[in-house]
């Protein structure tokens, strides 16, 4: 394929330029979004954290190594549950893993007074412990080898099958990364599995 003039100005062309022209498009339709926002639903802003790989040609893109014989691009994106829109993106080769890029993608949200939902693929103890210096309020799924203290006290609804606890990690890489740090571990019962299902956030 030859190079044309598109494809050389964008090889030429900061990604900024994007980057802020998409930032302002979607500050500007956001009012017209309005009626999809959830914010009657919940207290503050929900963003929802993950990835996924995009196979290219290697020879194409060599420094997007993804295995010897592919390449992968894969996207860090944090989407906006009000608006069911992109708010952050980071493009990285598809080597890097989604934990260690976590925290640099959530940086560019607010500290505090939003909450952001992570898949099982995002648990790891020093993650957990930064967001909950930060301020930042987080669910995600627990693993089911994860090892913590008692379950506290909590309310417990049993006519819901529905349970709202306290928690510390308890093995030696938890206590390390989070030392005295208390989470809320939520219970319910799922009839279809028949099994209690566990989340759980930072404790605010």
């Amino acid at each position: 394929m030859k190079r044309t003039t598109l494809a050389y100005a964008n090889e030429k062309r900061s990604y900024r330029i994007f980057e802020e022209c998409y930032m302002l498009l979607l500050d500007f339709f956001k009012p017209m979004l309005g009626s999809r926002r959830l914010r009657n639903t919940f207290s503050k802003p929900v963003y929802s954290l993950d990835s996924t790989t995009i196979t290219v040609c290697l020879s194409r893109f060599e420094w997007a190594r993804y295995t010897t014989s592919k390449g992968g691009l894969k996207l860090h994106t944090i989407i906006s549950n009000d608006y069911l829109l992109p708010q952050v993106i980071d493009l990285t080769s598809g080597k890097v893993n989604d934990v260690r890029r976590a925290r640099a993608t959530i940086e560019k949200l607010p500290a505090d007074n939003v909450t952001v939902v992570m898949d099982r693929g995002y648990n790891d103890y020093k993650l957990f412990a930064w967001l909950s210096r930060r301020g930042t309020t987080f669910v995600t799924r627990i693993k089911d080898n994860t090892i913590t203290t008692p379950l506290k006290k909590g309310c417990r609804s049993e006519a819901d099958n529905y349970g709202d606890y306290s928690i510390q990690f308890d093995s030696p890489a938890g206590r390390q990364a989070c030392g005295e740090l208390e989470f809320r571990v939520i219970q319910w019962y799922d009839k279809q599995t028949d099994r209690l299902n566990s989340w759980r956030t930072i404790w605010i």
